[in-house]
């Protein structure tokens, strides 16, 4: 089977191949293409080392959600004997209806926006996907006319959305730190260790610069410029470490951007960055590790924590921290400090790294001073992001919530231009009684 042939698209065909490929102009590939096989067209023939320049310019965790919810469709269509590729209105509506079964998390049905999320990755295969029949120059057709567009198919989407909504269902959204609670969580990491320590600074680093998982793991030496007038300690406000940002969710062109981080006031120096930064290089000295290569590293600490209260032995490797591992360390640490409990009434929170961001932006708004563009651009979202604008909302609805302001200024005006009883208008005090007769009835 040639490389042309192998496209043709299948049940079995490799989730990677159809989806992840599917976001460059180059034609997608399934797991059975063979590295040697050659296109009876040469002009539409790639290299191995161009279509892993292709996979390389998709982000790695587009690419790792796409194939798991691509999976899920095709063996979904496979069990139910329907065609996956192309697929027709009533396939979607019945797959849409079939997630309403399918358990998430706490049990609930699926939510309306990962349901959103299996039709655009349907949406992405259907418009890249290659087509057995060519134009007439013999190259390949690709794309289908996408069925998750139609009408039929967005009022299916709308129906399972207010079912969803009707059912008593809310979003689960990651649960967003306050500045409390990252304070308390820091504070339970014994920073004499090197477990603890990188505990401190990942849980520090990741809130005040509002780094995504993939930003915090790939800083490296180089990129960290530290600017202190000390270099064992920090002794002023205008200490600062700042951060070099290679690439980001919105640079994917890899322009580049810097993050600047300021020392805490000594009242919240347990949760500064720069001392911890300074901390986490002077224990990398000490144990004569090059400060060269990843900035969080892999820590190995066999066993439980002395009882003595002596520090954790620990081993520092040159590897990098995986990204999976900042969801641990705050599980961790949000379960030693408690903040991991919900309040009565609530419920279970959603303990993730985004908390860290959305908390961050939510704490930085709350400042009536802190000016939007800026939160823009210490946090590096693209602008106008809905995401940023509804953590300001949640972050300014307390210092800028109208009617609280309105009922405010209704009390100040009430106390100054409050009439004495003798100018009062005829009938007030009738008014009174009535309203202190209508309370006490209930009305």
């Amino acid at each position: 089977m040639n490389s042309i042939e192998g496209e043709v698209a299948t049940p079995q065909s490799d989730a990677r191949g159809i989806v992840a490929r599917a976001f460059s102009s180059a034609r997608p590939l399934t797991g059975r293409v063979a590295q040697h096989s050659v296109s009876r067209n040469p002009d539409e023939w790639m290299s191995q080392a161009a279509r892993d320049l292709i996979l390389d310019g998709v982000p790695a965790n587009t690419d790792r959600t796409y194939r798991s919810r691509w999976k899920i469709y095709v063996q979904w269509c496979g069990g139910t004997k329907r065609q996956h590729l192309p697929a027709t209105e009533e396939t979607v509506v019945e797959f849409i209806e079939s997630l309403w079964r399918r358990p998430g998390r706490y049990g609930r049905p699926t939510a309306p926006a990962t349901v959103r999320l299996f039709l655009d990755v349907i949406s992405v295969a259907h418009r890249n996907a290659p087509r057995p029949e060519r134009d007439q120059s013999g190259r390949i057709i690709r794309g289908y006319v996408s069925p998750t567009k139609s009408e039929t198919v967005r009022r299916a989407f709308r129906g399972y959305a207010k079912r969803w909504a009707a059912a008593g269902h809310r979003p689960d959204k990651a649960h967003a730190f306050s500045m409390a609670e990252v304070e308390a969580m820091v504070a339970t990491c014994d920073v004499r260790s090197p477990t603890g320590l990188l505990h401190a600074l990942v849980l520090s680093l990741t809130y005040d610069a509002g780094f995504r998982r993939s930003e915090a793991t790939a800083i490296n030496w180089p990129d960290v410029e530290l600017r202190v007038a000390d270099e064992n300690t920090v002794v002023g406000r205008e200490d600062h470490v700042i951060v070099h940002v290679p690439m980001s969710k919105t640079d994917q062109a890899g322009e580049g951007d810097e993050v600047v981080l300021y020392a805490h006031p000594e009242e919240a120096a347990v949760t500064c960055p720069v001392r911890l930064m300074l901390s986490w290089r002077a224990m990398l000295r000490t144990r004569e590790i090059p400060l060269q290569g990843p900035v969080l590293r892999t820590v190995l600490s066999p066993g439980s924590p002395p009882k003595d209260g002596t520090p954790r032995k620990g081993k520092i490797t040159g590897d990098r921290l995986p990204d999976e591992a900042l969801e641990r360390i705050l599980q961790l640490a949000a379960a030693r400090s408690g903040v991991d409990e919900a309040r009565e009434g609530e419920r279970p929170r959603h303990i993730a790294p985004h908390g860290l961001r959305a908390g961050a932006v939510t704490a930085a708004a709350e400042d009536e001073t802190v000016s939007p563009a800026s939160i823009f651009e210490h946090f590096r979202f693209s602008k106008k992001s809905p995401v940023a604008l509804g953590y300001m909302r949640h972050g300014r609805r307390k210092s800028q919530n109208p009617m609280r302001r309105a009922w405010v200024r209704r009390q100040t005006a009430t106390v100054v231009e409050a009439p004495s009883p003798q100018t009062r208008a005829p009938g007030a005090e009738m008014v009174g009684d009535r309203r202190r007769e209508l309370a006490v009835r209930g009305c």
